[in-house]
């Protein structure tokens, strides 16, 4: 995204470059510098699509993103019962899993290491794009057991 967001600006830039030349060149031939004139209405439409990419890129650095730097929590031995485990950024060595529901947004790495899983495992997500992912694998036959998914929170369901 910012890769069009740059080559736009220094597109328009180097338009502005173009004509300054051309009009020192005009200038040293004796011939008048043509002018500009534009009425408000278009001045004012101007300096709102320039101010798009600066809002836009903006806007992308408060977008969430995944982190592959986060520090992974290591979490071992330990049983979980009848509660919600955020799983990202963590790592689970020989847990066990029972009755939960496994929270999973996609923002940092983790991993699962000889767990066991007892009873119903839910993974639920709050963030659409997970759930589109897991809606897609669903519907290729990669996921089966899903209840729904959609731009709300999904669960998977899978009985033990």
């Amino acid at each position: 995204m910012f890769d069009h967001i740059f080559n736009a600006i220094t597109g328009m830039a180097e338009i502005a470059i173009w004509w300054m030349i051309w009009q020192d060149y005009r200038k040293a031939r004796g011939k008048p510098e043509l002018e500009f004139k534009m009425p408000a209405k278009r001045w004012a439409v101007m300096v709102l699509l320039s101010l798009g990419p600066i809002a836009a890129v903006y806007l992308a650095r408060l977008e969430p993103h995944f982190d592959f730097n986060a520090k992974i929590v290591l979490v071992a031995d330990k049983t979980f019962r009848n509660e919600r485990v955020e799983v990202d950024a963590h790592e689970f060595r020989n847990c066990t899993f029972d009755n939960v529901s496994l929270v999973y947004n996609g923002r940092a790495p983790f991993k699962m290491i000889g767990n066991r899983f007892v009873s119903t495992l839910m993974i639920t997500t709050e963030d659409p794009s997970v759930g589109t992912t897991i809606g897609l694998l669903s519907s290729l036959g990669f996921m089966p057991g899903i209840e729904r998914y959609s731009d709300e929170p999904v669960t998977v369901r899978k009985e033990h």
